[in-house]
């Protein structure tokens, strides 16, 4: 499963993780998957200072069931776009945090 842990100090307190609905979706059905983010929320909770904390499979249920609940995601979502979208924002991501990185170098 494909995890991105984000730091952005405006959100929250500037840790998470960030998961493709179509990957969170994966875990549903493939206990590969679903172990894959459980691992990856352990390393979250870890960092907070919980080590032995992981989503389990109860909490996942609730969440994908939230989702498909609240949310107005087509059953059949354009991949490739969303891929393309999220490698757009990638790079305006990338291209911010080395603007500001040359900032600051000039700056001191």
């Amino acid at each position: 499963m494909k995890v991105e842990f984000i730091v952005n100090a405006d959100i929250n307190d500037g840790r998470q993780i960030f998961i493709q609905e179509s990957e969170f979706r994966k875990a549903k059905n493939n206990e590969e998957e679903y172990n894959s983010f459980a691992f990856a929320t352990n390393c979250l909770f870890a960092f907070y200072g919980y080590p032995d904390d992981f989503i389990n499979p109860d909490e996942y249920e609730k969440k994908l069931e939230y989702a498909k609940e609240n949310t107005s995601l087509p059953d059949n979502p354009d991949y490739k776009a969303i891929n393309e979208f999220a490698d757009f924002l990638r790079f305006i991501h990338r291209q911010v945090a080395k603007s500001l990185a040359a900032c600051h170098f000039l700056c001191l």
